[in-house]
C-alpha cells in the first residue's frame, strides 16, 4: 500500500556561517528545529531521486543488453553526476555553496 500525501512546507532560513566557518546560532530554537527539518527533508528527496535514477540505469542495462554502453550513456552520466555531488545535489547544500 502506498500512502501519498501532498504537503507544502514554508521555506525557512537555513543555517548561516560566520567568517571563521562556525554555524551561527538561531535566537529562536524553533527556527533551528525548522531549519534542521527542512534540511533533512531536502536530503531525503535528493536521495530518493538518486535511487530512482539508479533504478532507471538498471532497467536500461537489462533492456539494452550488450549495447548498454551506447544506449544508456545519458542516464548513467546523470546518475554519476548526481552521486558525486555533496548530499546528492540537495537544494540546501547547493544554496549554501553559492
Amino acid at each position: 500500500m502506498v500512502l501519498r500525501t501532498d504537503r507544502k512546507f514554508e521555506k525557512v532560513p537555513d543555517f548561516e556561517r560566520t567568517e571563521d566557518g562556525k554555524l551561527k546560532k538561531f535566537e529562536d530554537p524553533n527556527m533551528a528545529f525548522d531549519a534542521r527539518a527542512q534540511r533533512v527533508r531536502e536530503r531525503m528527496i535528493a536521495v530518493e531521486q538518486t535511487k530512482m535514477l539508479r533504478e532507471k540505469v538498471a532497467a536500461c542495462y537489462r533492456a539494452e543488453g550488450v549495447n548498454h554502453y551506447q544506449n544508456c550513456k545519458e542516464i548513467v552520466d546523470q546518475y554519476i553526476s548526481r552521486i558525486r555531488k555533496p548530499e546528492f545535489g540537495s537544494l540546501s547544500v547547493a544554496a549554501n555553496r553559492e
